[in-house]
Order: structure tokens, then C-alpha cells, then sequence
């Protein structure tokens, strides 16, 4: 929790923070085409969620998730890190790793637009 593949919306998100929520399924589009989803609980604090914000990049959302069964949800394809945060702080380490394995592992390869 939250999923990390199956059915899902024709439209992906924007790549970007959010502090509200948006459709897992939509999401879920994101992962296949090897982005990145952050899922916080709502309940965090706000100097966390503010900390979130310095792993908003190209390929990377961040989106509040009351689904969550626990603070932080690491989301890619197939895969998911959850954990609560201890002392109330990101383990930066953590998400860096996450993201450098799994970022462009989904399985729908995107061509770039300027491709021909």
C-alpha cells in the first residue's frame, strides 16, 4: 500500500508537489512510464512535508495519500519502500537510493517528443 502497478488512467500527472491527494490510478501511469511517486500521510508534519519538496525533480511525484498505511510511501513500478519516520525526519539516503533504482524502470518506455 499504496499500488505499484495495475489498471490505471489514460492521463499521467504532471510530474511535480502536491499537497493534496490524487487518483492511485492515475499515479499508476506515472510508475509504468518509470516516474518516481512519493505518498505521505497527511498527518506528517509540516516542516516534513516541506523537507519532501528537495526530491521534487524531473520524473519524481510527491502527493499527500490518507490511504497510507504508514508516513512515507516509496513508489515505483513493482516496488514499494513504507516505513513511518523516526523522530519525524527523512532518511534522505533512503529516497535518494529509491529513486536511483527504480527511476525509468517501468515497463512503457516514453520516446522523447524531439525523437524522430
Amino acid at each position: 500500500n499504496p499500488p505499484s502497478s495495475g489498471p490505471h488512467y489514460i492521463d499521467p500527472a504532471r510530474e511535480g508537489y502536491y499537497d493534496t491527494e490524487l487518483p492511485d490510478e492515475q499515479l499508476i501511469h506515472n510508475l509504468e512510464h518509470g516516474d518516481i511517486w512519493i505518498a505521505y500521510h497527511p498527518r506528517i508534519s509540516q516542516e516534513t512535508k516541506d523537507a519532501l519538496k528537495q526530491f521534487d525533480g524531473q520524473k519524481v511525484i510527491i502527493t499527500s495519500r490518507a490511504k497510507n498505511d504508514t508516513d512515507i510511501a516509496l513508489v515505483a513500478w513493482t516496488r514499494v519502500d513504507a516505513f513511518n519516520l523516526e523522530g519525524g525526519k527523512i532518511d534522505n539516503a533512503r529516497v535518494e537510493d529509491f529513486i536511483k533504482r527504480y527511476i525509468n524502470a517501468g515497463p512503457e518506455k516514453l520516446i522523447p517528443s524531439n525523437h524522430k
